[in-house]
């Protein structure tokens, strides 16, 4: 039996994953715009205060890689509901730490717990939905990872202008182990059983991936584009909050709603592709990064948001 739309476990799978993907994304992500708060409480350099979000996407990297030699292995729900819930209790546990080298150690374990979210969301939703809507079904997914992204920003954001940036987390935390309990209880059992006895996979399937010179090369656009964009976001979070802008906590969240420029431009992207080719349409993706990121560097705060979009 797979999940057929109109029924009532679509409905429950869909707010589900969505919700959960909220939380996997909102925790990877939330302490992109506090970093200038670590760099004055932790007496360290912006570079430095960045490495909490780098921490963070490290582990999931690292821990992606983990999940693809054992994927077939691995129960779906037990996984991704397990990750949500220990990295939201991570987070408070950063938000109660002295040391900065904890909150790196921690940030690194909350991205190897969330990575499992991302991985197992595909692959239940390839194997227990009607074949006939797993694209509609991935849809909604990926539009959760992105609002969640976002949400996770704005959300503590506002909190630490209302609190302070340990009160905000702790709450943010509380919030997100609430929504994966209700993952939990929400999400319908799998009914495709996982083979426990499956091989995994072997080095020589990774190395042959990476014989294929196309493939790294599309590997290393990805590193770099997300690189910049990444990097961009870190240390305009320094550059808004300090004088002559001066933007409050809340202020600087909101930039973050340019990434729905973004979550609008794939789909135009997607249209163009079809008609130019991929080339040419990453060509010109890359070219408007580049030219984002020279306009940010305007003095004018509105050029400055003005690249940031175009950046997204």
């Amino acid at each position: 039996m797979v999940i057929e739309r109109g029924t009532r476990e679509y409905s429950l799978a869909i707010a589900a994953l969505f919700f959960g993907s909220l939380v996997a994304f909102g925790a990877e992500h939330c302490v992109q715009p506090i970093i200038p708060l670590f760099t004055a409480q932790f007496s360290v350099d912006p570079a430095i205060a960045s490495l909490t979000v780098s921490f963070g996407l490290a582990g999931m990297a690292f821990s992606m890689f983990l999940i693809a030699i054992f994927a077939k292995r691995l129960p779906r729900k037990k996984i991704m509901s397990g990750g949500l819930i220990a990295a939201a209790a991570l987070a408070i546990a950063m938000a109660m730490s002295e040391s900065f080298e904890l909150i790196l150690g921690l940030r690194f374990i909350q991205g190897m717990l969330l990575a499992g979210f991302p991985a197992m969301a595909i692959a239940y939703i390839n194997e227990e939905f009607d074949p006939a809507i797993i694209g509609r079904v991935t849809g909604i997914y990926i539009a959760g990872t992105s609002v969640g992204g976002l949400a996770g920003r704005l959300i503590l954001s506002a909190l630490t202008d209302w609190f302070d940036w340990r009160l905000a987390l702790m709450v943010l935390g509380g919030l997100y182990i609430g929504i994966g309990l209700a993952f939990l209880m929400t999400l319908p059992t799998p009914k495709h059983a996982v083979d426990v006895r499956a091989e995994p996979a072997h080095p020589r399937d990774f190395i042959k991936l990476l014989r294929n010179w196309r493939l790294v090369c599309v590997y290393m656009i990805a590193t770099l584009a997300m690189g910049a964009f990444v990097c961009t976001y870190n240390f305009i979070s320094y550059i808004l909050p300090a004088p002559p802008y001066s933007l409050t906590q809340t202020q600087v969240g909101l930039v973050f709603l340019l990434y729905l420029i973004g979550t609008a431009s794939s789909a135009l992207m997607g249209r163009l592709s079809d008609r130019i080719g991929n080339g040419r349409t990453l060509l010109i993706a890359l070219a408007a990064m580049m030219i984002g990121v020279l306009t940010s560097l305007a003095s004018p705060l509105a050029l400055k948001l003005i690249g940031i979009a175009l950046l997204c």
